[in-house]
């Protein structure tokens, strides 16, 4: 007996253990869900595929400094029908193997101008892997605000069908006791229409926004995960100022960063294309070992070893002004690269600039709400009691019941608008923060 009560014991706890895991695993707040996509979604990975082929180009350019090596086997059959006038005449077959090396001694700085685009294509694609996790990260923060306020707007619409369903059977009482018309129910029973309906739409927004979220994170679409938060429970800390957010920008966003690796490159590609001014200077070594085998002939076999040690020296005197003009155009394509980078830092402090220009305006509407929020709800419990001593109208009621949703929603709107500002702000500095922690300035990971 008291074995058998130990094993419910144990079967009960691992039971309620099983449960509780799976609890937990199926709950994702908003740093979880972006830890979680940034390790699996495609176009991070992507990005990460090309920065490890951007590292093995690096190792391709290293390779052009080494030597050549070049194996030459062949087999030819030599016939001549007619009179043998030398012994080179006679009939036979050639066997010959052979090796050359070639070592550049001097190609223009090409070689050189290569290998270092390529260690600059490394950094630029990390840059792009950088770009591809903030977008990620920001879409995610976007769309999970996006779903928390469409749940805070769903208990708003709950709390307007309960009024709503409240008003209804105030209003059939009314109207069976002779004191109101019927037309008093007809509107409380469209309003409580178009509540569920309200209601419906919010429901189908929340599964959408729950199967984007699925998809950010590679699973399935249908997977049934409950993500969890509170707008008003994100941290509201901003302890950037505009000057150290545009500062930081400047120094760190990975955009920027691209857009001077791209000025890098070209200069690269304008150094290789004057290289072709300068001859090429090569180092070469090659031996070829021939073997015969005669037929009618003294020998029946002859072997030959050659060797040849030389350096050679090409020089491209004239190429109809191909190569000028080819660099001055890599010229003006540096000069509308450093352009286009002025341009991309002016659009980086405006973003920045704007990005505190919403989130102050999104505190003031927080507090505007609250306020309004007050208000609509003392109007409302006042028209409320009005109508149920029959003193105002229904119409009156229904303006009080609108305005006090209305707040609601506003409330709702405003926190969001705070925390996709927050958000967009640590985008367009260049920083990853997962979970929009409150940080100081640079104690979040800069890409």
């Amino acid at each position: 007996m008291k074995t058998r009560i130990f094993f419910i014991i144990c079967m009960l706890f691992f039971l309620c253990f099983s449960v509780n895991s799976k609890a937990q695993a199926d709950q994702l707040n908003l740093e979880q869900t972006v830890l979680a996509a940034l390790k699996a979604n495609p176009s991070v990975e992507s990005a990460r595929q090309v920065l490890e082929q951007a590292q093995m180009n690096v190792k391709a350019a290293r390779g052009y400094f080494m030597p050549s090596f070049t194996l030459q086997s062949s087999y030819s059959r030599y016939e001549l029908y007619g009179n043998v006038l030398t012994a080179d005449n006679v009939n036979r077959d050639i066997f010959s193997n052979g090796l050359k090396i070639s070592q550049p001694l001097f190609a223009g700085y090409s070689i050189l101008s290569n290998y270092l685009k390529a260690k600059i294509q490394v950094d630029a694609d990390n840059a792009r892997l950088s770009i591809a996790r903030l977008d990620l990260i920001f879409h995610i923060q976007q769309d999970f605000l996006q779903l928390l306020k469409s749940r805070e707007d769903l208990k708003t619409v709950n709390n307007e069908i309960k009024r709503i369903e409240s008003q209804l059977e105030a209003s059939k009482v009314f109207y069976k006791a002779g004191l109101a018309p019927y037309n008093d129910v007809l509107k409380n029973e469209v309003e409580l229409s178009k509540a569920h309906t309200d209601e419906i739409k919010i429901l189908n927004l929340i599964k959408n926004q729950v199967t984007q979220l699925n998809t950010y994170r590679s699973a399935s679409f249908d997977e049934d995960v409950e993500y969890v938060g509170d707008l008003q429970h994100f941290d509201f800390t901003v302890s950037y100022d505009e000057n150290s957010a545009i500062a930081t920008a400047l120094s760190k966003r990975p955009d920027l960063f691209i857009g001077q690796m791209s000025i890098e490159i070209a200069e690269r590609d304008a150094k290789q294309t004057f290289s072709k001014y300068y001859p090429r200077v090569t180092l070469d070594f090659s031996w070829l070992n021939q073997k015969n085998y005669y037929e009618d002939y003294i020998y029946s076999k002859t072997k030959q070893d050659s060797y040849t040690v030389g350096i050679n020296l090409s020089w491209n005197i004239f190429d109809g002004g191909t190569t000028t003009y080819s660099y001055q155009a890599d010229l003006r394509h540096i000069a509308a690269l450093k352009k286009s980078l002025e341009k991309q830092a002016a659009d980086a402090k405006a973003d920045i600039v704007k990005s505190f220009t919403n989130i102050d305006d999104a505190k003031k509407l927080i507090g505007l709400a609250l306020k309004a929020k007050e208000s609509a709800l003392e109007n409302y419990n006042m028209a409320d009691a009005r109508y149920k001593t029959r003193i105002g109208t229904i119409n009156d009621l229904f303006d009080a019941q609108y305005n006090l949703t209305r707040s609601e929603s506003d409330i709702n709107d405003a926190y969001m608008q705070y925390h996709v500002a927050r958000a967009s702000l640590f985008y367009n500095i260049g920083l990853e923060n997962v979970g929009l922690d409150g940080v100081d300035s640079g104690s979040l990971r800069v890409q």
